[in-house]
């Protein structure tokens, strides 16, 4: 390693003067961490900024055509860093350079337990719509010619994008492809060395592999960005909308969530009046029964949640509603419905919805790592 950059970086502090140390080079890891803290030292005390970070970083990586062989070689060192310094600059980040990220770097922003659905909401719904398209085009052009290990350990080498694009493929054409064999075999691969002992990191890591597959599959396959971004609309609107001024919502949401902002409010009233206007309530036990054959999908809407919480409110204490809902999920979906990787994923995240509101009791489904799949109760 070279004697400038060690002496450097023993100030903790990394200026413009300096920013070779972040250049990825040879250093082991107990030099990695105090470079890692150095950054992090400077840049949240304003010494250094990320952006400039990032690029000299980027340069590097773009320069040597992302090959495998280099961020292998730097996949316990600088390359981490590469990643969470660029997933927190998503928003902004020239469209050329944002392509390669996020192409290269979408398994690896994953098992660092980076939140890539809130990233990239936020960054596509920060462009107008034609932008937005664009630039959903490109990542999937990109995505589909590139190929690279999805992790640097015994089972990520053996999972490379390409081996993925191809299950997914296979799975879509209706080829006995189990989906529970293309996430499992991506969870153990990204997931590598975190030793799963508690339900809660269980389910995290699952949910986690889950999203990482359907961004996967939602840039190489058939998709639309409409559907993504107003996964992004529904959230705003629920719970950040209000908090935002106009100058704010124009700024996160450009075009596309500005419009939304302004309308939304309306939107609301129109509904409430239809709902004056229906003299018979649905309950959610008979949504549900008409909704099955879709659950994982229709159970995240907010008004399946609304109709649910409306339910859970019917029962004498929340600890009774509870065991109520699992009775019902089982009895309408049964014990086949959990094969289904989605089904099983959508209750993981009904758990979290139900403690998140309060409602004490054991998970409705845990992970049997025996079996390889989701079962009902404890």
């Amino acid at each position: 390693m070279n004697e400038d950059k060690v002496v450097d970086n023993q100030q903790n502090i990394i200026t413009d003067e300096n920013l070779d140390i972040l250049i990825p080079h040879e250093v082991t890891l107990d030099e990695m961490k105090k470079i890692r803290d150095s950054y992090y030292l400077s840049s949240s005390t304003g010494k250094l900024s990320p952006k400039i970070a990032f690029v000299a970083m980027y340069d590097f990586f773009h320069e040597n055509n992302f090959d495998e062989n280099i961020m292998r070689k730097y996949s316990h060192t600088f390359w981490p860093l590469f990643v969470d310094i660029g997933w927190n600059l998503l928003v902004g980040m020239k469209a050329e350079i944002l392509v390669d990220f996020v192409s290269y770097t979408l398994p690896f922003a994953t098992s660092a337990f980076i939140d890539i659905d809130d990233k990239l909401l936020e960054m596509f719904a920060s462009k107008n719509y034609d932008q937005a398209e664009d630039l959903y085009k490109k990542i999937k052009n990109k995505m589909l010619s590139i190929d690279y290990p999805i992790a640097f350990n015994d089972i990520g080498e053996k999972l490379k994008v390409s081996d993925l694009r191809l299950l997914l493929n296979k799975k879509d054409d209706g080829a006995n492809v189990s989906s529970y064999k293309v996430f499992e075999d991506t969870q153990k691969a990204l997931f590598y060395d975190i030793v799963l002992d508690n339900e809660n990191l269980k389910k995290d890591v699952a949910l986690r592999s889950k999203k990482f597959v359907d961004r996967f599959s939602f840039f190489v396959g058939e998709s639309k960005i409409d559907d993504y971004l107003l996964g992004y609309f529904e959230n705003a609107k629920y719970n950040i909308a209000d908090k935002l001024s106009d100058k704010a919502k124009k700024e996160i949401g450009a075009n596309i969530l500005k419009f939304y902002f302004d309308n939304f409010n309306l939107l609301d009233e129109v509904d409430m009046e239809k709902e004056d206007q229906t003299s018979v309530i649905i309950p959610f036990s008979e949504r549900l029964i008409e909704n099955k054959s879709n659950f994982a999908i229709w159970i995240n809407k907010p008004e399946a949640l609304r109709s649910l919480l409306t339910w859970l409110q019917s029962f004498e204490n929340k600890v009774k509603a509870r065991q109520e809902l699992e009775k019902l999920l089982q009895t309408e979906l049964g014990n086949n419905g959990l094969q289904n990787i989605e089904i099983a994923l959508a209750i993981v995240n009904l758990d979290e919805f139900l403690n998140k509101n309060n409602y004490p009791g054991e998970d409705m489904v845990h992970y049997d790592e025996s079996m390889g799949n989701f079962k009902w109760g404890k």
